[in-house]
């Protein structure tokens, strides 16, 4: 009875060895590996999507300084000073490059370019002078023309500032998500300012005066300047200075995602500039002093995501 159930158990396994597989095994009746899994489906790893970021931009941008204030004074003679609040406005253009830093906050360097606008200008004048020119020809006959004149003196000039800026600003979006994000920025740097002074003196000689006479041979003719005295002097005069100082701005602006690299930038710019600096006229008898300033800007341009 004993040799009956064991050899039943033995018999009872090895049918269930080879029974056909159930609907939710593996077939591996193949050679090697996983096959088929009966009707089942096979398991995929899910899709892992690469979220493509950019580190580096360039940037461009054209704006305008509608509003300005500041110190600018008169040194020696006169001159007709236009006060920083009545100043034309200023075109710029301004170039640089940047990095994102986080996904909020970029770093970036620009050179800015003010344009030249008029500063001051002078028309006086000038004291009367008494000019003598003489001229003698080897003949035959030898003629010696002495002429004396009274000039009267006119000047004419125009005294215009440049300047640029080189800065390092920091932008920080107050939002991060969505096309449109507003930011805030800081930026510190150095200024570099030009005055140049350019104008013109005339000096035309008065023939009604007494002092104006014409000698020829030891005759003398008084009241006429001469044919050596007819055309007027002319002289244009140039002058040029170069300084430079700390400049600073605080900005409030808007982005807009053209496309996925291209972003359209808009912002308002308070930018303060330091550096006193004065360019002297050609004689030292005038200049003109230019001292701190502020300027409000409007600036819009694009950032471009380049790598």
């Amino acid at each position: 009875m004993r040799l009956k159930t064991c050899l039943a158990i033995g018999f009872a396994g090895l049918f269930h060895a080879t029974a056909p597989a159930t609907a939710g095994d593996l077939d591996n009746s193949a050679a090697g590996g996983i096959r088929n899994y009966n009707g089942a489906g096979v398991p995929v790893p899910a899709p892992q999507y690469y979220d493509e970021t950019y580190k580096w931009y360039l940037r461009g941008d054209l704006g305008t300084a509608f509003k300005n204030s500041g110190t600018l004074a008169n040194e020696g003679m006169p001159l007709n000073l236009i006060g920083p609040n009545e100043w034309q406005n200023q075109s710029i253009v301004s170039f640089g490059f940047g990095k994102y830093l986080t996904p909020s906050f970029r770093a970036e360097v620009t050179v800015d370019y003010h344009t030249e606008r008029q500063i001051a200008n002078r028309n006086p004048i000038t004291p009367d002078a008494i000019v003598t020119k003489s001229l003698t020809t080897v003949g035959p006959p030898v003629v010696t023309e002495v002429d004396v004149g009274r000039y009267h003196g006119v000047q004419d000039e125009d005294i215009k500032y440049a300047n640029s800026t080189f800065m390092l600003s920091g932008y920080y979006d107050l939002i991060s998500r969505g096309s449109f994000k507003p930011y805030v920025g800081l930026g510190v740097g150095i200024a570099r300012h030009q005055i140049t002074r350019v104008g013109t003196e005339t000096y035309t000689c008065d023939p009604t005066s007494s002092d104006s006479t014409v000698t020829i041979n030891a005759v003398v003719t008084p009241n006429t300047c001469g044919a050596l005295l007819t055309n007027p002097i002319v002289e244009n005069t140039r002058a040029s200075n170069i300084g430079f100082g700390l400049a600073a701005h605080a900005t409030a602006g808007i982005s807009y995602d053209l496309t996925r690299r291209i972003h359209w930038d808009t912002a308002y710019r308070l930018m303060w500039q330091g550096g006193h600096m004065a360019v002297f006229s050609n004689t030292g008898v005038n200049g003109v002093r230019l001292g701190d300033q502020i300027n409000h800007e409007v600036r819009t341009g694009v950032r471009w995501d380049i790598w």
